[in-house]
């Protein structure tokens, strides 16, 4: 866990209902560091490519029916498909907001989504450049695996797509995109229902401000859970039930900053403790702790509590609202951890196997975290 994990007292009477709950098991955890054995490397079981065991730390649990069940969907996960969105999405550049390239880009997004069935729509909003005397239009698409018992009710998987820097934007964000991209290649699959919603988010702006994310919070939050016609059973904009942001997902070679992978690489999950949903988000980080030991295939995750400076913090006093990425933002991002943020070298050719293995077995968290909480299961004969 790290350092700056808050841990509240444990005396205090336990909150009610099961994510306050959860919360509490996390928060105990931290006083209790034999519950977080998991994390700890031991020496036998199989070994990864790198020589590292991670017997204990990954797998090993007994499977319930429904873990297998959602084991059955995570493994349609494909790191190739993964490398290919990245890959597509590199092939526009930096995506910079405003931009033809951008717009292209856009378009291909949705292009992807609605050959995979996806139904998809876009959020249109105005931005004013640094510098300019009046607002420009700006827009991001978004897609939606609709629930076959409660349509009413989803989980939110974003990721912004736009870069900045003059390369392109591979790791920032091509690789949190292509990560939200592919899970929904998975879960757009006919014979995978969910009872409740899914909508993959790919947001725009992020580079300027979390303007793509914050004009989807200030357009659409006060539409939840209302009907298109009453008794249709169609909802424009379910429920929030917690939303999950992926941003830079590939880059963990420590800091100081090794041309190697770091032999600790992990998942980081962040959480914000000062924000109105705290709690409930700590649970949401905690779901995909676990979900990480039991179907992530290479690498651990962590927990931390100063998510910061990403589009998942316009959600943070709404709901429950995660963040998972390569590094902390604030102590590692932010403090120069990795050397190609926002440079002409974040290209796709400048990250190795290893990298983009990291991306993927945080695919394999979300996805496995979402499918449990949505209910998701391969239906024969679909």
């Amino acid at each position: 866990m790290s350092r700056e994990m808050h841990m509240p007292n444990p005396l205090d009477p336990p909150a009610t209902g099961p994510l306050r709950f959860a919360a509490q098991v996390l928060f105990a955890a931290l006083l209790a560091p034999s519950l977080l054995a998991a994390q700890d490397p031991v020496r036998d079981g199989p070994a990864r490519p790198d020589g590292l065991r991670l017997a204990g730390v990954l797998g090993g649990l007994e499977m319930t029916a429904a873990d297998s069940a959602v084991q059955a969907i995570v493994d349609r996960l494909d790191f190739e498909s993964y490398k290919e969105l990245v890959r597509g999405l590199t092939r526009f550049g930096d995506r910079e907001q405003g931009t033809e390239r951008n717009a292209r880009a856009i378009d291909w997004i949705e292009e992807q989504l609605r050959g995979w069935g996806l139904e998809t729509a876009r959020v249109h909003y105005e931005y004013t450049p640094r510098g300019a005397a009046e607002a420009e239009p700006r827009e991001q698409v978004y897609a939606t695996k609709v629930g076959s018992e409660v349509p009413g009710e989803m989980y939110i998987l974003g990721a912004h797509m736009d870069g900045r820097g003059g390369g392109e934007a591979a790791n920032d964000n091509a690789s949190g995109t292509a990560l939200v991209m592919e899970i929904a290649r998975v879960l757009a699959s006919p014979d995978v229902r969910t009872a409740r919603s899914v909508r993959f988010a790919l947001w725009n702006n992020e580079e300027t401000g979390l303007n793509g994310a914050r004009a989807y919070v200030e357009q659409r939050a006060s539409l939840q859970g209302i009907e298109d016609t009453a008794g249709s059973g169609r909802y424009p904009e379910p429920t929030w039930l917690g939303m999950i942001q992926h941003d830079m997902m590939m880059w963990d070679h420590g800091n100081p900053v090794t041309h190697e992978q770091a032999l600790d690489a992990d998942v980081d999950i962040e959480f914000q403790l000062a924000s109105e949903k705290a709690q409930e988000s700590a649970a949401l980080a905690l779901a995909l702790l676990n979900s990480n030991r039991m179907f992530a295939t290479d690498y651990p995750a962590v927990v931390s509590n100063a998510m910061s400076n990403t589009d998942s913090s316009a959600f943070q006093d709404l709901v429950a609202a995660v963040s998972l990425r390569e590094n902390r933002r604030l102590y590692e991002t932010g403090n120069g951890a990795n050397p190609h943020w926002h440079q002409p070298t974040d290209l796709y050719v400048t990250f190795s196997d290893r990298d983009f293995r990291l991306g993927f077995n945080a695919a394999q968290t979300t996805l496995g975290t979402v499918a449990r909480l949505v209910d998701g299961r391969i239906v024969a004969g679909r």
